[in-house]
């Protein structure tokens, strides 16, 4: 078990995201879609709220699994609709606090200090991903909880191959693939790892494909019984009183190649700064109520270069790093790495106006590799905790400042 006062950073984790949550909803962030960064804030909060599902195919079991959002708010005193949008807003930051405690259990797992832990979780809790996309009805911070279960299970098996959760296992396939259908990948190369031994790579088709069929073969279950069960298992009561979210505006790049062009590629390593922090957000629109609908600036230019210096060259250091991490950490390292490079082959295809949607998608898979890299370069170097230190303190100011500019944009 972590230390007992490691336990404020989830508490202190939890606050940020739903102070921030609440102050984007008074603001009227989550009345309209595409307001931060083309997130369907409005969208979400509605479908989680009513238990009504209007959600796309991708994400088939998001209002199954929050239906006792709707129950809930029945339990408490005043308007029932009221309180379940209150619900609705602040799970995301539930949702954040509950990755940064599973954060806790991975850094104990592989021996990391109490010091370097709490740094790892402070960067976890001040990253833009987590600052916008955790303090929002959205299904990114979701996947982000469970993506990092994922590693979590991966080092836990390598480290006790006899008594690997099988259990577990499963029921993390079917939540990962009930909240977003693709990532079915990143659980297979997760388990893949969790499994992964020399030279027999062949006999681990068998386990690999049998969990991940069971979870998929759950998860089809479980789809189809709350469509047979919904109308009794949604909650009726002031459900159609619940808004309609409002209809998307500004500008979107609907060309389905569009992010495969030479000249858009070249921004993709920004990509993966933006997980941690950027230059401050512009506005490529007004909505008719006047807000504003964000944008993250992907031109290579000398203001975009100094965040990138920030971030990049950790990444690359933990890349180089990787054979140094230990047997428990290197081949979840490195399927982190890959669930990078396939959520990145996604966002070629999927994403809209704004590249920085998926962000939350590879941020876990990046904090493992600064994981790794804090428990190698540790071992050498006496200064790596302050330097870590540094760090997130700079990323901390930066997206400080830059939430300040949002709101001040919004009020």
């Amino acid at each position: 078990m972590p230390a007992g006062w490691l336990l404020i950073l989830v508490v202190l984790g939890g606050l940020v995201n739903a102070s921030l949550a609440t102050a984007f909803y008074r603001r009227g962030v989550m009345n309209i879609n595409n307001v931060l960064f083309d997130a369907d804030a409005a969208k979400y909060l509605k479908s989680i709220s009513s238990g009504e599902n209007y959600l796309e195919r991708r994400h088939p079991l998001v209002t199954a699994l929050l239906a006792p959002v709707a129950y809930a708010g029945r339990l408490l005193p005043g308007p029932e609709l009221e309180n379940r949008r209150r619900i609705a807003i602040l799970l995301p930051a539930l949702m954040g606090a509950l990755k940064t405690w599973l954060l806790i259990l991975l850094c104990r797992r592989i021996r990391l200090s109490a010091v370097c832990t709490a740094l790892l979780c402070l960067l976890d809790t001040v990253c833009w991903s987590r600052l916008i996309f955790s303090s929002i009805p959205e299904c990114y911070g979701m996947s982000a909880l469970l993506l990092t279960w994922m590693a979590f299970l991966a080092v836990r098996s390598r480290q006790e191959p006899r008594s690997i959760p099988w259990a577990q296992w499963v029921a993390c396939g079917v939540l990962a693939i009930g909240v977003t259908v693709t990532n079915i990948v990143p659980f297979v190369l997760f388990l893949w790892s969790a499994l992964w031994t020399p030279w027999q790579w062949r006999s681990l088709l068998r386990p690999v494909w049998t969990v991940a069929g069971a979870s998929m073969a759950a998860g089809v279950l479980a789809v189809a019984l709350y469509a047979f069960s919904a109308p009794w298992v949604r909650p009726a009561a002031a459900a159609d009183n619940v808004p309609a979210p409002a209809s998307e505006a500004g500008p979107k790049q609907e060309h389905l190649f569009y992010h495969l062009r030479p000249e858009v590629m070249a921004r993709y390593p920004l990509m993966l700064t933006y997980a941690f922090t950027g230059p401050a957000p512009g506005v490529r629109a007004v909505s008719q109520s006047g807000l504003p609908f964000f944008v993250m600036d992907f031109d290579w230019s000398v203001r975009v270069l100094p965040y990138c210096l920030l971030v990049l060259p950790w990444l690359l250091w933990a890349v180089i790093e990787m054979p140094r991490f230990g047997s428990d950490l290197t081949a979840p390292a490195f399927a982190g790495v890959l669930v990078v490079g396939f959520n990145f082959a996604m966002h070629l295809v999927f994403s809209g106006t704004d590249l920085s949607l998926f962000t939350l998608h590879w941020q876990p898979s990046l904090l493992l590799l600064f994981a790794g890299l804090t428990l190698a370069a540790g071992r050498r170097f006496r200064w790596w905790s302050w330097c870590l230190g540094a760090v997130t303190l700079a990323i901390a100011l930066i997206n400080a400042t830059n939430l300040s500019q949002i709101f001040a944009r919004l009020s």
